[in-house]
């Protein structure tokens, strides 16, 4: 193994051994009061259905099937300029060092600020959890949920609506990986039966959509493995302890993690669903509908932010190893993720995650339609003439 390794404190490999014993399961979204006291159920983190072993429809990963990839950088400092920004908004958010790529460049930038954002962050929220904390009010936008997040919100009465698409998989440049060390004996699906896979949440999204079709390509169902529940900071040493089999990761800091543990991807999600599989920002139709000028600002902030990164790989990842106080010397390892370059989310991303819930039992065929579920009317590419 390589040297500079995370440190875990006892304490810490204490409860490694606790959350590897543990499987959780969430109702996806619950009664519109708020959260309910333990046992019930609430707005929220993934599915509890007990999965099917159907593919989700083929996917040609070589096809081209959004030319967003293509489209012009947009002038943005005559985008700004169009922007009334007379009046100052307040957004809330999530600590977006933990969950916002864009909005790390963003504050560098000071892109909030030129459009007159006043940005409070409220702590850490995952990813699956942070639609609840949209319907709930705690939060304005999500900084980085998977459409089928939304779209169980949705058919449960939940209005909510994604407003900007994210990452977006490549081949270099996946939303996720998952790992195992150099010398482990697993090298494909079928080597994972029996076999401890570690990922942040087991209800639904990427980690469960995307195990379940690798396991698929080699004939293996979900039943035959065993996922654990595990935060991202702890699994590298879980998996070093024999504790897990197989862990995940997202970028930037599954390269970091890959390069001090001594890991190899075993598959990504690119392996999976090639360029549909990535993540969406969304907010509440009651923000969309009665703070319009809110949802524009912001939106354009990120989509200039996601576009700087995707120009500016090594550039930004500098800036997330200062602000994020990480090792300078692991800034080399980094996985890159690639976003969106021009925001705009499209029915073929969103429509993978209605065939999941479909075949997850979540919701019925031709429930939900992926026209319901997104709007790019407040992204600049629809908006800004030039």
């Amino acid at each position: 193994m390589k040297g500079n390794r995370i440190t875990i404190a006892k304490r810490s490999l204490a409860l490694l051994l606790i959350a590897a014993t543990m499987i959780f399961t969430f109702a996806a979204c619950g009664d519109k009061g708020g959260s309910e006291a333990a046992g019930g159920s609430s707005p929220a983190s993934g599915s509890s259905a007990a999965p099917s072993e159907e593919p989700v429809a083929e996917v040609d990963k070589t096809d081209e099937v959004h030319a967003g990839d293509s489209a012009e950088p947009l002038d943005w400092d005559k985008v700004f300029a169009e922007i009334d920004t007379t009046e100052p908004i307040k957004i809330t958010l999530p600590t977006f060092h933990s969950s916002g790529g864009p909005c790390i460049i963003a504050e560098e930038f000071g892109w909030f600020d030129d459009l007159n954002l006043e940005i409070e962050e409220v702590g850490n929220i995952p990813g699956g959890n942070q639609i609840q904390s949209v319907i709930t009010g705690d939060i304005d936008f999500t900084l980085g949920n998977h459409a089928d997040r939304i779209i169980q919100c949705i058919a449960q009465g939940f209005p909510v609506k994604i407003v900007l698409a994210q990452s977006e998989s490549t081949k270099d440049m996946p939303h996720m990986r998952w790992m195992v060390p150099e010398d482990s004996d697993i090298d494909g699906p079928e080597d994972l039966v029996g076999k401890k896979i570690a990922m942040t949440y087991i209800t639904g999204g990427c980690p469960v959509t995307n195990l379940r079709e690798y396991l698929r390509q080699g004939g293996v169902t979900l039943d035959q493995v065993q996922m654990v529940q595990m935060d991202d900071n702890l699994d590298p040493a879980a998996l070093e302890e024999g504790i897990v089999d197989v862990i995940s990761g997202h970028a930037p800091t599954s390269g970091a993690v890959r390069e001090q543990y001594g890991l190899r991807t075993l598959f990504t999600d690119f392996d999976t669903y090639g360029k549909l599989g990535g993540n969406n920002m969304a907010t509440s139709v009651e923000i969309l509908e009665n703070e319009p000028e809110k949802v524009k600002r912001f939106v354009a902030v990120i989509v200039r932010a996601q576009q700087w990164i995707d120009d500016h790989q090594a550039e930004a990842d500098e800036i997330y190893a200062r602000v994020l106080e990480l090792d300078p010397a692991l800034i080399e390892s980094f996985d890159h993720l690639y976003y969106a370059y021009d925001g705009i989310e499209y029915d073929q991303r969103v429509q993978l995650w209605i065939d999941d819930l479909v075949i997850l039992g979540e919701i019925k065929e031709g429930q939900i339609q992926p026209e319901e579920v997104y709007t790019n009317e407040f992204n600049p590419y629809t908006w800004y003439e030039g």
